[in-house]
């Protein structure tokens, strides 16, 4: 009786004192921190109670009789007081603190208490690195991957695996055994899990880099799309989309589900301009068009949210309609904005972002005059960005046709980084300089290119590369500078063949527009032209800069500019056109153009006032009709 009462009663005691601790830390943490009178010696007075007490504490806990944490402990205001006082000290920001007091209490932490210590220090996020490289960290780790290994997973419960996992993926921390526990509850995860748990685990997958996981599998099964979709919010869409994305992954089922009415609306009501952004880059670079998905982010509303945030967002979410081919002409306008140009182009916004932005435009054929600027007056960042940024300016600027750009005078110092890129960025580069006319003035950057380019693999060339390489050697010798093609016969690398096969592609259709004016020639008596006619005399290029109709003894190029030559809002020529024309002068053609603004005044014309305009128009260049 004695011995049960003395044991009782120290019981007892142990249970109270360990009571009082923590809740006398967590409420004066609390009260100090949400009466806002926070300061440094207030902190560093709550720190050294706290610390004065943690070896009291401890050496209490040490006395009891430890066991495995279950989902259902029995001392359950114990788990419920210390995760209190996890939550209390993580507001101080001080992971050291946390480190702390998990070592000296981690022996009678449940999985709720494991999940919240790494919950709490993933969050710190200028920390991150240092509670990597921290001996305690590395202990608890140990200490808790031990519990995992030794035990069956029944006492860790779906969301408690997901935060730890969640935590240690935001830090950069690989831990084996955690992949083979998702690995293992996979399909736990998938059954019992929320969305924000099943969220939580592809995202950090994708940061751990292990796209191979086999948990990648099980979430991109429609059952597992249309749970997300019915029972998550934006956030966790997006977190799956980009993560999929993010660890190269091509999957269109998250595409299709994503297209359904009352998920789009979901997505741009309720989401925020990261969450809006972050899903359509996701699916661009999935290479799975979302064509109701862009219509709506397109809307004028949602625009505003978008340009209304951080400089990445506008960015991603162009950058994700250019590459999907969706136009939106009101995210390109408020983009191009004055007020939108300022405030997150010129002052907030990294070059990559900057680059980005000026590719897209020039992709979706719009102007912005504005961004141009602010990319002059930066241009020496360029050397900051990488090879591809550096071509994504060098095309954007030939496109948009801002040839005289003093951009290009850097773009040239840089191009030993292009060099050192992607195939493409190569080839954009070289194209780039050979539409803006910039080949002779930069002759020793161009040649350094091409020798690169003629160095490659033929394997990394598709179509469109070969073309840009041929545009950029025509444009070069229109300008008086010879760039061979190097074959390597003994490799087997044809590439004069294989950039003739390419050019022979024709990639403009021959319009109404065209079709009337070549029928109201022949009627009103012009003979001797061709169309589709090669400038050079040799017929080199292909069907690459042929003329649309042409009078090859006088050397009359008659240019047909449908609504494609010309950028929106402001009705220029696009760079292409403006180079074109530049060529066939220089190679000796009287050049015409009708826009088709011009056709559509032409067609409300009767054929007596037709044959009178064409005759006045092209009697100038010396093309007269046969009587």
């Amino acid at each position: 009786i004695n011995n049960f009462i003395n044991n009782f009663i120290n019981n007892f005691i142990n249970n109270f004192i360990n009571n009082v601790i923590n809740h006398t830390i967590y409420h004066t943490i609390n009260h100090t921190m949400f009466n806002n009178r926070t300061t440094n010696a207030t902190t560093n007075i709550i720190r050294t109670i706290f610390r004065r007490q943690r070896g009291k504490q401890l050496q209490l806990v040490r006395n009891k009789t430890t066991s495995l944490p279950s989902t259902t402990p029995p001392h359950i205001s114990l788990h419920i007081t210390q995760n209190k006082c996890l939550s209390s000290i993580a507001l101080t920001n001080s992971y050291s603190d946390i480190l702390d007091y998990s070592l000296s209490n981690h022996t009678t932490f449940n999985s709720i208490n494991w999940s919240t210590m790494f919950n709490k220090l993933g969050r710190i996020r200028s920390s991150r690195q240092m509670i990597k490289s921290d001996p305690r960290f590395a202990k608890l780790l140990t200490s808790f991957e031990s519990l995992v290994k030794s035990h069956p997973y029944d006492w860790l419960t779906v969301q408690s695996i997901a935060n730890v996992f969640h935590a240690l993926g935001v830090m950069g921390v690989s831990s084996s055994v955690m992949l083979q526990c998702l690995d293992d509850n996979k399909y736990r995860i998938i059954k019992e899990g929320k969305p924000h748990a099943i969220s939580n685990c592809i995202y950090s997958l994708a940061r751990l880099s292990s796209p191979t996981h086999p948990l990648i599998s099980t979430v991109t099964q429609p059952s597992v799309a249309r749970k997300v979709f019915d029972r998550g919010n934006p956030q966790d869409v997006s977190n799956i989309v980009w993560s999929l994305a993010a660890m190269g992954l091509e999957d269109d089922v998250w595409g299709r589900e994503l297209e359904k009415g009352r998920n789009v609306e979901m997505i741009v009501r309720e989401g925020n301009a990261q969450e809006i952004a972050n899903t359509l880059w996701g699916m661009a670079t999935m290479s799975c068009p979302v064509p109701n998905l862009s219509s709506a982010i397109n809307r004028k509303s949602v625009v505003s949210k978008i340009v209304g945030n951080t400089p990445q967002d506008a960015s991603n979410t162009i950058w994700s309609m250019a590459i999907m081919d969706q136009k939106a002409p009101n995210l390109a306008t408020a983009l191009n904005k004055p007020r939108v140009v300022s405030e997150i182009f010129a002052k907030r916004a990294n070059m990559q972002e900057l680059s980005n932005t000026l590719w897209a435009m020039s992709r979706l054929k719009y102007d912005c005059e504005g961004i141009v600027k602010v990319m002059e007056e930066r241009k020496e960042e360029i050397r900051d960005d990488t090879s591809q940024g550096i071509a994504n300016v060098a095309f954007g600027l030939a496109f948009l046709g801002y040839f005289n750009s003093s951009i290009f005078h850097t773009i040239s110092r840089h191009c030993p980084t292009v060099a050192n890129g992607k195939t493409q960025a190569v080839t954009n580069t070289l194209w780039a300089f050979g539409v803006a006319g910039m080949v002779r003035e930069h002759e020793e950057a161009v040649r350094m290119l091409w020798d690169e380019a003629m160095r490659r693999p033929i394997s990394e060339f598709i179509d469109e590369t070969w073309r840009q390489l041929e545009i950029a050697r025509l444009y070069a010798k229109g300008e008086g500078v010879r760039l061979e093609i190097l074959d390597d016969e003994w490799r087997g690398w044809k590439r004069t063949e294989l950039m003739k096969e390419a050019v022979g592609i024709s990639r403009e259709e021959e319009t109404k527009f065209h079709r009337e004016i070549v029928k109201d020639l022949e009627r009103f008596g012009f003979q001797g032209f061709g169309i589709e006619a090669s400038p050079f005399e040799d017929g080199e290029g292909g069907k690459l800069l042929t003329i649309d109709i042409a009078w090859k003894e006088e050397k009359v190029a008659l240019e047909l500019d449908g609504q494609y030559h010309f950028l929106s809002p402001s009705k220029r020529w696009d760079g292409p056109t403006k180079a074109k024309k530049r060529l066939l002068e220089s190679l000796g053609w009287k050049v015409l153009n009708m826009s088709y603004l011009k056709h559509r005044k032409y067609r409300k014309l009767s054929d007596e006032k037709k044959k009178k305009a064409l005759i006045v128009w092209l009697k100038k260049c010396g093309v007269e009709p046969e009587t």
